[in-house]
């Protein structure tokens, strides 16, 4: 990968959503794995085996408007990406996706 296609990718938000998606998750995932936790969040700092697997799932969410799933560290993740201007969807809870839609 050539430096000025690497350039293209990081600063196009509205094309490589997926692969944009994807750098910040994982980028975000391993930074909670090898920092300290200052207690003011609830991420676990533990390896999870379904990590990887929970970044590929949320990276496909880049094309939608809202992730819904029930794993509370995921959503926790995604939130706080969120407020960082990270990603462009909403994460919910299925119960919450539901209701707001009664």
């Amino acid at each position: 990968l050539s430096k000025s296609k690497f350039k293209k990718i990081i600063n196009d938000g509205s094309r490589y959503k997926y692969i944009r998606t994807f750098m910040n998750l994982a980028a975000f995932m391993l930074l909670r794995h090898n920092l300290p936790s200052d207690g003011t969040t609830d991420f676990s700092s533990r390896i999870h085996k379904n990590d990887f697997n929970d970044m590929v799932i949320a990276a496909q969410a880049s094309y939608v408007d809202f992730l819904i799933t029930e794993d509370k560290t995921l959503i926790s993740i995604c939130k706080e990406l969120k407020k960082r201007d990270v990603l462009s969807f909403k994460t919910i809870q299925i119960e919450n996706f539901i209701n707001s839609l009664i």
